[in-house]
This record gives C-alpha cells, structure tokens and sequence, in this order.
C-alpha cells in the first residue's frame, strides 16, 4: 500500500486530492505571491511598452517641440503625446518602486552577502535592520532627486522678452 502523499485520489476527474500534494496543504486562501509579481510585472511591460511608444511618436513622428504646433498623430498634439509620456513613466516608477520594495529581503540579502564575502567572514544583522536600510535608501534616493529638481528649476533661464524700445528700433 502507498502512502498517503503518494497516492492520488482523484476528487474530480484531473484534480489530485489535496492531502496528496504538501504544496497544495501549505495553500493559503488569498492572492499568491507568484500571482501579485505576474500581475506586477505585467503592469511594468505594460508601462515601459508605452513609455518606449510615446517616447517613439514624440521623438521620431514630431519635428522638435517648437516647431511642432498644429501636428498630431491619430488626433493627439505633441503635447497630449508628451503628457501621455510622463503618465507612463510615472506608473513604470511606481511599479519598479513597489517590485523592489516586494523583493527587499533579497536585494538586503544578496548585499549583505557581498559584503560578507569582501570582509571574509559571515556578516549578522537583525532583522530590523532590512526594514531600515530600505527607508533609508528611498530617502536618500528621493532626496537626491528633489535635489536634482531644485537644482534645475534654479538653473532654468526664461527667454529674454524685447522690451518695448527694442521692438520699435527694430521696425
């Protein structure tokens, strides 16, 4: 006689007992992890697929911004076309934002096994400590490109505007 992991008993026609299989025990009622990545991950192709195609249109269908007023492709001006870029962009970020902070524990892992390699000997850290170093390296990322902004919104030059005597000598 088999054990009862061994044998199969059918429920329905192609379904094995659930007792049978220790993966199907270990089942828990909700959305798998497996399904939230597949979801995750789809959301990204889907985003970065229309960051590329936007990016595409306004780069290589447009003329160059200035000169592309009255243009558009399939009703849609240079504008909407740029805006439908940056929408993309954004939910590409926050998708890779959301993918690293689900696998942060391998990311702190794989770190930390670096490092552990480089100092030669095995490297303990308290759990704690991933939950920490992962909000600390958002804020330092974040910060870096609010910097980055700050630093080009005070470095952007508006066109000089010809005052009203310069424009008369002109004539």
């Amino acid at each position: 006689m088999q054990s009862p992991v061994a044998q199969k008993v059918q429920t329905r026609p192609g379904e094995a007992d659930v007792a049978a299989s220790p993966q199907l025990r270990k089942a828990k009622p909700g959305v798998s992890r497996s399904t939230v990545n597949f979801c995750l991950d789809t959301v990204l192709a889907l985003a970065f697929s229309g960051v590329l195609t936007a990016t595409l249109i306004a780069e290589a269908v447009f003329p160059n911004g200035t000169q592309a007023a009255g243009w558009s492709v399939w009703g849609l001006g240079y504008d909407t076309w740029r805006m439908i870029q940056s929408i993309t962009i954004y939910v590409f970020a926050l998708g890779v934002l959301v993918h690293l902070i689900l696998h942060w524990a391998w990311v702190f892992g794989f770190v930390v096994t670096r490092i552990s390699k480089r100092r030669g000997g095995r490297l303990t850290y308290p759990e704690a400590y991933k939950t920490v170093f992962g909000v600390g390296t958002l804020i330092v990322v974040l910060t870096m490109i609010v910097m980055v902004v700050i630093a080009a919104q005070l470095g952007a030059v508006a066109p000089a505007k010809p005052d009203a005597a310069g424009a008369a000598s002109s004539r």
